[in-house]
Order: C-alpha cells, then structure tokens, then sequence
C-alpha cells in the first residue's frame, strides 16, 4: 500500500497557506451569494458583488486634450484596485 500523508517535518509555505484561506473565503461568500447559506438579502447582493470583482477586471477611463482640441478617451482594463496583489 502506498505511503499516506507528508513526510516528517513538512511545513507548508505561507503562499500556500493563503491561497487555501482565499479558497475557503471564496467558497463561503458562493455559498452567500447562492442562498445555499442562510444570509440577509444585502449579504448576498454584497458577496455577488465580492465575486463580481474578483472576476470581472475594473474598467478606467482616462481622458486626454490636446492643443488641436482633439479629445482621446482611453479605456484601461485590469486596473489593480486596493488590496490587490
């Protein structure tokens, strides 16, 4: 039978560690966001919104003049917001 577990001495780097907390907190705001947990309506709306924005890139929209009053609009995707890494 094949050897079960980690080895002796294993310890998981925190990288690792925080992409399973990430997992389980996304998993949880799902299970808001679905009604499959018992949560008030704004809870859901706001975890829909959470995984909206995990998803979905912010959009910015950058305006520029120039001295021929030509106007150039510039949408910029993937703009990181606070907290992103």
């Amino acid at each position: 039978m094949a050897k079960r577990g980690r080895s002796p001495g294993f310890t998981m780097t925190s990288h690792h560690i925080h992409k399973i907390q990430s997992a389980k907190i996304i998993k949880n705001l799902e299970r808001i966001a679905l009604g499959t947990t018992e949560a008030k309506a704004s809870e859901q709306v706001a975890a829909a919104n959470v995984l909206l924005r995990k998803v979905i890139p912010d959009l910015q929209s950058v305006e520029q003049q120039s001295n021929q009053n030509i106007t150039l609009r510039t949408i910029v995707t993937g703009v990181k917001r606070d907290g992103d890494e």
